[in-house]
């Protein structure tokens, strides 16, 4: 497998992260993973560069999402995935 970060923060494809490792193969649980900031160094995982903010319905896919399927979900609002 490999990992092919993008980031959406709007209801139109924003930006692919930058700052991403690609990594080939498949993780193990014992591998790190974070969100809002970024881990230093693998044994010793101090978070650098934390997010200042409020992170709503993070989703993650197995695939990378057509902007079609981000319009969707972005148009069906609080009726879609968090209905409370």
């Amino acid at each position: 497998m490999v990992l092919q970060p993008t980031l959406s923060l709007s209801p139109t494809f924003s930006s692919e992260a930058t700052s991403a490792t690609v990594t080939s193969g498949t993780l193990a649980n014992i591998d790190p993973f974070g969100i809002g900031g970024a881990h230093d160094s693998l044994f010793n995982p101090p978070i650098s560069n934390p997010f200042d903010g409020l992170i709503d319905e993070l989703s993650i896919y197995r695939r990378a999402l057509s902007d079609t399927e981000i319009q969707a979900i972005y148009n069906v609002g609080s009726a879609g995935k968090c209905k409370s």
